[in-house]
């Protein structure tokens, strides 16, 4: 006769959580009662949104010219109007590395709001278990997990460095994490979960 609510996860990996820019950085500063500063507002902005500076940013900076790939990098951005890394360090190292600090410093409430809370309001509608089922690729984890346990685990970590770095494919265009890795979708962040993660952390002494 109680309710309990599961964060239900039918495959190994894949999206955990699919938000605009705004409605994050809107939702998170409600939901843990923080304040995210302008720098990295506009780092959030300038990696995962449409931004209309991107362009402007991308014609500054003056590397494309070192290799092909690069030029290819350069394409890839004008498209989607958003900065990789590469792109984000050359015109400013201080906004590469506040993006990052952002996601080591709240990294413990960027999992919470993943896997449990999102933008309800109401504590009675927060999830407290990750199930892992597995129904696509037919392995029988099974596996259940207390997001609570996964928080503490997370909140424990010292070298966090080690969990939340860019990716290295095209010039930087995700973020890896402790539980998945975060990337651009469709002008939204697009946080994706992994078992194998997740399963590691649980296992953390």
């Amino acid at each position: 006769n109680k309710k309990i609510n599961i964060s239900l996860k039918k495959s190994n990996g894949g999206q955990v959580y699919l938000i605009s820019v705004a409605r994050f950085i809107n939702g998170f500063e409600k939901q843990f009662k923080k304040k995210i500063p302008s720098n990295m507002k506009r780092a959030l902005n300038l990696f995962f949104s449409s931004s209309k500076e991107a362009e402007d940013i991308i014609n500054q900076t003056n590397y494309y010219n070192e290799d092909k790939k690069y030029k290819k990098i350069r394409e890839y951005e004008i498209k989607r109007k958003r900065l990789t890394n590469k792109t984000l360090s050359a015109f400013d190292k201080t906004l590469s590395k506040d993006l990052l600090h952002f996601f080591r410093d709240n990294i413990v409430d960027i999992f919470n709001f993943c896997f449990s809370t999102g933008l309800a309001q109401n504590k009675d509608n927060w999830a407290k278990y990750i199930w892992y089922i597995n129904t696509i690729d037919n392995k029988k984890e099974g596996f259940i997990f207390m997001i609570k346990d996964i928080s503490l685990k997370i909140d424990q970590i010292k070298d966090i460095e080690k969990y939340v770095y860019y990716g290295e494919r095209g010039g930087g265009t995700t973020i890896n994490l402790p539980f998945g890795f975060v990337q651009w979708h469709q002008a939204q962040i697009q946080f994706h979960h992994s078992f194998e993660k997740i399963k590691d952390l649980y296992s953390l002494k």
